[in-house]
């Protein structure tokens, strides 16, 4: 935000330190005493630091490149041409934080400004929407009913009528991180922990794009509609693209099902069929 306003005139003191070192500039707060920033006379101040003086002309640069950009493609300067992402790599190991959440952030308001033509249209939105949020909060403490948002994690122990589970994608949950069977295996307990929240009515939402690209479905729900310990030799089945079946052998990686279709046996990962919903019972 402070980089859209300094690029649009904006020369308070206060929004200069928050662009100031993101990324490093090593400029100190020390040349700083005004209320407002002249960048003519912080060159001059600096005269005798002729590559803090260069640094400071290719923030004018950033900053003049970026007065005449949208929102979503300034956010995309800022974060490759300016190199704020690069920043947020150093902050995350600084602060053992995870990187990718931070980036999570950055798609976040990147997606949500796209539809905006002009910065001005964009902080508008954004103004209406923190003063309708504000509203919000003071109808609801007098307001019992509502909609809480909490992490899978924060919900243990507690129960609702209702529950909303949003993102069920791959890489979301489970977490693209979650590699090793003992953290899928932590993923998919909390998504039962998260289900079991409801008391009468549960929905579940997954979404075909995510900050623009292509999940598939959380192979927990194929577990939901098809329990793997429940295959037996014999079965009636039905596949998404072979039909009908019966199953002739199954163990822990695999399964025999002879299609009619094809009059023929294939032979299929048990865990790829079960985590995306390719097997159903008849």
């Amino acid at each position: 935000m402070s980089y859209f306003k300094m690029a649009h005139g904006n020369r308070e003191r206060a929004e200069f330190l928050q662009i100031m070192n993101r990324p490093k500039r090593y400029l100190s707060r020390e040349y700083l005493q005004n209320p407002t920033i002249s960048f003519s006379e912080l060159k001059i101040t600096l005269s005798d630091k002729k590559w803090l003086v260069e640094r400071i002309e290719q923030l004018e640069s950033d900053l003049l490149m970026l007065s005449k950009m949208t929102p979503y493609a300034g956010i995309n300067y800022i974060r490759k041409g300016i190199g704020y992402e690069k920043y947020l790599k150093e902050y995350a190991e600084f602060r053992k934080m995870n990187y990718d959440d931070l980036l999570e952030v950055l798609d976040e308001i990147q997606t949500g400004s796209k539809e905006f033509k002009t910065v001005e249209d964009w902080f508008r939105h954004i103004r209406e929407y923190s003063e309708h949020m504000k509203e919000q909060v003071k109808q609801g403490k007098n307001n019992t009913d509502g909609v809480m948002m909490m992490t899978m994690h924060s919900s243990k122990g507690l129960e609702f009528e209702t529950v909303f589970l949003l993102d069920a994608n791959e890489e979301v949950t489970p977490h693209k991180k979650a590699v090793k069977e003992a953290d899928l295996e932590e993923e998919r307990r909390m998504f039962y922990v998260a289900m079991t929240r409801a008391k009468k009515y549960l929905h579940i939402f997954s979404v075909e794009d995510y900050f623009s690209k292509k999940l598939p479905r959380s192979r927990f729900l194929g577990e939901l509609l098809f329990d793997k310990d429940d295959l037996a030799v014999g079965q009636a089945v039905c596949h998404a693209k072979y039909g009908k079946g019966k199953i002739t052998y199954v163990d822990k990686e695999r399964i025999c099902v002879y299609f009619d279709k094809l009059e023929d046996t294939r032979t299929l990962n048990v865990e790829f069929v079960v985590a995306n919903g390719l097997l159903k019972r008849m």
